[in-house]
C-alpha cells in the first residue's frame, strides 16, 4: 500500500495513551521498554522469560484457542493451550526443554498455533 502524506501533526498518541516519537536505535536501551519490544526492533529471537505474575489472569473474552505445535526432524506434535501459560515452562513440563520458537501460524477463524523447532 502507497500513500502520501499530507500533514504530520507536532505530537502522535498511540492508543495506550503513550506519545510516540522516532528515535535511533542507539538510544534503545535507555528507554524503558518490555524486553519483547526490544528484541523485535533490534530483529532478535525471543529470549524465554519467567511469568511475571502471581497468578495467571483469566480472559473471559478469549478470541482464539491456542496451540503450541513442536516440529522435530520427522514429527510435528500440537499440544491445545487450555489458559494463559508461560510457553517456556509449559514447552518444558511436555519434555521439549532444546525447543526454539519458529513463529506465529494464524489461517483464519479462531485457531492460533505457535510454532517451536527442536531440530538443530
Amino acid at each position: 500500500m502507497c500513500c502520501d502524506v499530507k500533514s504530520v501533526p507536532n505530537a502522535l498518541f498511540c492508543q495506550d495513551g503513550g506519545q510516540l516519537e522516532w528515535v535511533n536505535t542507539d538510544r534503545l536501551g535507555s528507554i524503558p521498554l518490555p524486553a519483547g519490544y526490544l528484541a523485535s526492533i533490534r530483529n532478535e529471537r525471543p529470549s524465554p522469560m519467567a511469568w511475571e505474575c502471581e497468578t495467571v489472569p483469566d480472559y473471559g473474552d478469549d478470541l482464539f484457542s491456542v496451540a503450541l505445535v513442536v516440529r522435530g526432524a520427522n514429527t510435528e506434535k500440537q499440544y491445545w493451550l487450555d489458559g494463559a501459560c508461560d510457553f517456556s515452562h509449559r514447552l518444558k513440563e511436555l519434555g521439549h526443554q532444546d525447543a526454539s520458537f519458529v513463529g506465529v501460524k494464524y489461517e483464519g477463524g479462531t485457531e492460533l498455533q505457535v510454532v517451536f523447532s527442536t531440530r538443530p
